[in-house]
Order: structure tokens, then C-alpha cells, then sequence
């Protein structure tokens, strides 16, 4: 469940009017899977057959 709230947090823009920023392909797809309501075991599913791993700064997690 924690998965899940903080994937439909990602990419929502912060009070203070700056743009969000830019997340790679595959995590914006994660995303998009997030806020459809799909389950977590859908989700880490996708991750998984993905098989990539990315380096994501503070600002792209949060």
C-alpha cells in the first residue's frame, strides 16, 4: 500500500509553482499503472519484467 501512495504522489506539483520534474519513460509508465488503480502485485509485476533500474534524484521521488 505505501507503493501505491507514493506512486500516485509522484509527478504532482509542489505548492511553490515549480515544474515537476521530468521522470524517465519506465517509472512514468509506473505511474500511469498507479494512478489507473491497478494493485501493487500488478505494479511490482511490471517492474519486475522490466528489468531496469533507474538513479532517481529526491525531486523525481517525492
Amino acid at each position: 500500500m505505501l507503493l501505491l501512495t507514493f506512486l500516485l504522489a509522484a509527478g504532482t506539483p509542489a505548492a511553490a509553482q515549480t515544474p515537476p520534474p521530468t521522470l524517465p519513460p519506465g517509472v512514468q509508465d509506473v505511474v500511469k499503472l498507479a494512478r489507473a488503480g491497478l494493485s501493487d502485485d500488478v505494479i511490482l509485476a511490471q517492474i519486475k519484467s522490466a528489468g531496469a533500474s533507474y538513479a532517481l534524484t529526491a525531486d523525481q521521488i517525492i
